[in-house]
């Protein structure tokens, strides 16, 4: 969980620390927002936030499980490794759309990593993908300081009781722990373990005891907590529902099994399991590994007998993991000795198991990770994980090199597995649900930073039979499209969202009716952008979606049928338009959510396609600006606008993206036509051409094609004879690329800026004279002149900003990187802390900027080297201190979305308490300077060592940015605000609200912010 396999005692344990979550100034917003009062805080609410969800290819297969990813919200889990989920199945909502209600099957619980609190998620399916709402729900005893955690959360889900506890790790202090029965709305203390309480891979389960015991006044069922000692491992039994255990009982010593377990389970019958990915067997101790085995308890966990799978050869990396059907029926899941994902049942306890079933042969997945298994009805389950197709021979090491720290060692790439059975194990079904978004690029490490994921994530089962698996995402953000890795552990659930379930009476019959959609939308002029995400297919292809529009208070009509998840409408921006949005597969059409009502979005920008309108046919009231003999005779071809755009793609790339909004048909395209775009050329050319153009054609049969050229000068209007090629077009080539979507009535035409015009373009310049001719059912040949053309534009302009100043629109975060040395010693100890492993995805970029926190309360410190030493003058206490590093890229200043940190380990004496604040202000935040500019000077006053947090918040409560998080000595200490929020953008004017929270004080300064 947090440290390492512990290994025979001839060489000592190497203890490898868990990245603290302290986030250092700029470094990350929450979502939970807080309410704060005019100048002062009490306790705050949390606020809840939604997140967005990532959606996978649906399977059409009917009955196939289909799955839908939900990330967490920015500022929410951003660090939550090894993360525990369970589910409370008695707190089961129902959300209602078109065809009727629809249960969520319970809240989620999420907690992982050293979050201060637990992360409570209820789904909404009234729409699909469904919408998540997280909320933190903060925990006291859990987020004490500690240095070295296994976090983990169980859930009962039948009762509702939910522990969240931090082992106090590699000492005999036991656990933190507290428990709820509400999800998270209070909670109370728990004892958290028997004594002996062991040191790591702390665990807990429960359900039925078993006979002869029975259900008590206090609790109907029993609770179990077990952990390792390193000789050993224990379990102990609480009667009385986790407020206290009894003495721990030995399961097994080193000599029998690996002393790192896995996730205890409870039967419906009470009996009790705690995998092991390597026990001995024919009395040879972790031959090779191990064995795989179950250690099973049928009495309550006073005696245990170890049960290893014959066939379950083990490498020894991964925990395993078990999961226990309604009749008993138990799966294991675990990594084999060629790294591969086996699964084994038995239906006697584990007296005996099938033969070991290969999931991930049918993919070619070579190597696993964090094995975790779930069943159901007795011949239902489902074994999740991550995996790579890329073997070790090929690859390198995936699990980190010899010192397990090695991030190059491996050049695979890790995706989220869920196979699943519904014939007892018999046959499975592999699929990769996080395909085209890897998880980690490169090895997933038992120790350094790539061990950013920790040591394993969970598995669920709702009340309605959905598979949910928690995870923590370590390639987010600039990762997903290429390396390097980002490092991080973002909070992340996988959800059922189709097929049939791990109860069967509450299989879906299908293939059925497709999902509702959940459209969104904004309103820009007299624009309406709507788009949504593909919802579960019900089992058979989505073939198109039904758009359908209300005015005010009319009834709604349908407006269009397309095949893509959006839809542009011309509208009176005066009027409510409201909207519902329906998919359609082969059997009908689905139901719908809710009626949209797009809101007034924000402004364009070049630098996002469609980018700037530059030219437009429309009337303030939405209607045609049409009239004459260039009124359209066809939808196809009357124009509604042109956007242009100049989007960043790569270094020296130059190239305008050309976006014609036609009003959408009905799909089929005419032939012989034509839509023009033509501006001024800078210089006339040699014959005469004052303009340039670009153009989507099509030939007799529909085919489309899209061409640049020059554009023959305009037919003089003083009488005298005109040129021969005025009003004419000449083609000089291709187009850099063009599509054409009828439905939407989308046309895109791409042009390298050089194509421009022979007078090289460059930013500042105008496309002057631009406007827009359509010709339907015309021979292309000859003028395009405006008196003939079926619908055409007047004049506009658009002026160039050049590509590369679009970078930051697209620009990926740093990843920050550090190492120090030494890490240990007597005050005063001097400490060399090296930043140069940090980098920039993007080429062209680098790191710009460090910022170091040594943790000791001295001022961060930012620079543009990547090496600087600092002198610790006191002892740290148990804790240690906690340098972190966070680094900025040159180009835009995006910051890193991860925090590198060391523990710095001083011994000596410790520092008198320095605090000069007077007793009446022993614990005070002051601002220095107030109101300012730019950067923000603040003074913090500590009367006693302690861990402290300062946050900025705006006026409305928003958590803007983070200050500091780390253990800080007695005295005055100085702090600055750089006046920029967590994406590294300069905030906005007006009163923020800073506020030091150190245990359950808080203080708080009001300053300003000038423009």
């Amino acid at each position: 969980m947090a440290h390492p396999p512990w290994r025979p005692p001839t060489t000592p344990p190497r203890l490898r620390m868990m990245l603290i979550l302290g986030s250092t100034a700029g470094i990350t917003i929450a979502a939970m927002g807080t309410a704060i009062a005019a100048t002062s805080i009490h306790a705050l609410p949390k606020r809840t936030s939604t997140s967005t969800v990532s959606p996978l290819r649906t399977a059409t297969a009917p009955g196939t499980p289909r799955f839908f990813n939900y990330a967490s919200p920015p500022g929410t889990a951003d660090d939550a490794g090894e993360p525990s989920l369970g589910i409370n199945w008695l707190s089961e909502r129902t959300f209602s759309n078109s065809a009727g209600p629809i249960p969520n099957g319970g809240t989620s619980n999420y907690f992982g990593g050293f979050l201060p609190y637990m992360v409570k998620v209820v789904f909404s399916d009234c729409q699909s993908p469904a919408l998540a709402t997280w909320e933190q729900k903060p925990v006291i005893l859990p987020a004490t300081p500690r240095v070295f955690g296994d976090p983990i959360l169980f859930t009962d889900h039948t009762t509702g009781r939910t522990f969240v506890s931090q082992l106090e790790g590699l000492t005999p202090l036991g656990s933190t722990t507290e428990f709820t029965d509400n999800d998270g709305d209070t909670f109370s203390p728990s004892e958290g373990s028997g004594l002996p309480s062991c040191i790591d891979h702390q665990t807990f389960g429960g359900r039925p005891f078993h006979a002869p015991l029975t259900p008590t006044s206090l609790y109907p069922h029993a609770i179990y907590y077990a952990s390792q000692c390193v000789t050993h491992a224990t379990c102990s039994i609480s009667l009385d529902g986790g407020v206290t255990f009894g003495p721990g009982v030995p399961m097994f010593t080193i000599a029998d099994c690996d002393g790192l377990h896995g996730h205890i389970k409870v039967a419906p019958d009470g009996t009790v399991y705690v995998p092991d990915k390597g026990c001995a067997t024919a009395s040879v101790p972790l031959l090779n590994g191990g064995q795989a085995a179950a250690i099973v308890s049928e009495d309550n966990g006073v005696t245990w007998s170890i049960r290893p799978i014959p066939d379950g050869s083990s490498p020894g990396e991964w925990d395993p993991s078990i999961g226990i059907a309604t009749d008993g029926t138990a799966y294991l899941g675990y990594q084999a000795i060629d790294g591969h994902a086996h699964i084994a049942v038995t239906h006697d306890r584990g007296v005996h198991w099938s033969t070991s079933y290969d999931v991930g042969a049918q993919l070619g997945i070579e190597n696993i990770a964090f094995p975790a298994v779930v069943a159901g009805d007795p011949n239902r389950a489902a074994f999740a994980f991550y995996g790579t197709t890329t073997s070790d021979a090929e690859g390198g090491s995936h699990n980190g090199g010899p010192d397990g720290d090695d991030p190059n060692s491996f050049t695979g790439i890790w995706y989220l597995y869920i196979a699943t059975t519904f014939d007892g194990g018999q046959t499975w079904t592999t699929q990769n649900v996080t395909p085209g978004d890897p998880i980690q690029r490169g090895p997933i490490c038992s120790g350094g930073d790539c061990r950013n994921m920790l040591d394993f994530f969970d598995a669920s089962i709702d009340k309605e039979g959905r598979v949910l698996v928690g995870w923590d995402d370590g390639c987010i953000g600039g990762c997903v499209s290429g390396p390097p890795n980002s490092f991080t552990a973002k909070a992340t659930i996988t959800r059922q969202s189709g097929g049939m379930r791990m109860f069967s009476a509450y299989d879906p019959v299908e293939p059925r009716l497709a999902e509702a959609p959940g459209p969104t939308g904004s309103l820009v002029n007299s624009t309406v952008h709507l788009s949504w995400q593909a919802p579960d297919d019900g089992g058979a292809a989505i073939t198109g979606y039904k758009v359908y529009r209300r005015i005010g208070g009319g009834s709604f009509m349908l407006l269009a049928t397309v095949t893509q998840t959006n839809y542009t409408d011309t509208v009176d921006p005066t009027r409510q338009n409201f909207y519902r949005v329906t998919a359609v597969n082969s059997q009908g059409e689905g139901p719908y959510c809710q009626d949209v009502l797009p809101a007034a979005g924000a402004g364009p920008t070049a630098c996002v396609v469609p980018g700037i309108q530059a030219v437009n046919d429309v009337n303030p009231d939405g209607s045609d600006n049409d009239s004459g003999q260039n009124t359209p005779p066809d939808s196809s071809v009357n124009i509604r606008d042109l956007s242009i755009a100049e989007p960043y793609v790569a270094p020296g790339v130059n190239q305008l993206v050309f976006t014609l909004q036609m009003t959408p048909s009905t799909g089929t395209v005419p032939p012989s036509s034509q839509w023009y775009i033509i501006w001024n050329r800078k210089t006339v050319a040699a014959d005469g051409s004052d303009r340039r153009f670009v153009a989507m054609k099509t030939d007799l049969s529909g085919a489309e094609s899209f061409a640049y050229g020059d554009f023959g000068p305009p037919i003089p209007l003083d009488g005298s004879v005109p040129p021969s090629n005025a009003n004419t077009p000449t083609p000089l080539g291709a187009a850099d690329f063009g599509s054409y979507d009828p439905a939407s009535g989308t046309i895109t035409i791409k042009l390298a800026t050089s194509k421009a015009d022979d007078t090289p373009r460059v930013a500042g310049d105008d496309l002057a004279g631009l406007n827009v001719r359509t010709y339907l059912a015309r021979p292309d040949a000859g003028q395009k002149s405006q008196n003939n053309a079926s619908d055409i534009t007047v004049d506009g302009s658009y002026a160039l900003v050049g590509n590369a100043s679009c970078f930051c629109a697209v620009d990926r975060p740093p990843v920050a990187g550090l190492t120090a040395s030494p890490t240990s010693g007597k005050a005063p100890l001097t400490v060399g802390f090296n930043g140069s492993t940090s980098s920039d995805p993007d080429a062209g970029d680098g790191v710009g900027s460090y910022t170091f926190n040594f943790g000791d309360g001295s001022a961060p410190v930012t620079q543009a080297g990547a090496t600087i030493s600092h002198t610790y003058k006191s002892a740290s206490g148990s804790s240690g201190y906690f340098a972190t590093l966070t680094v900025t890229d040159a180009k835009c200043g995006r910051p890193s979305l991860n925090t590198a940190s060391v523990n710095i380990q001083v011994t000596g004496k410790k520092a008198p308490h320095r605090a000069t604040a007077t007793p009446e202000a022993a614990f005070q935040l002051t601002s220095i300077r107030n109101p300012v500019h730019r950067e923000l000077d603040f003074e913090l006053a500590l009367d006693q060592d302690g861990p402290v947090r300062v946050r900025v918040f705006s006026s409305a409560g928003r958590r803007v940015a983070d200050l500091l998080d780390a253990w800080m000595p007695a005295g005055t200490h100085a702090l600055r605000w750089s006046g920029r929020d967590a994406s590294g953008s300069p905030a906005a004017a007006g009163v923020y609200f800073v506020q030091a929270k150190a245990g359950a004080r808080v203080t708080t300064t009001r300053t300003v912010l000038l423009p």
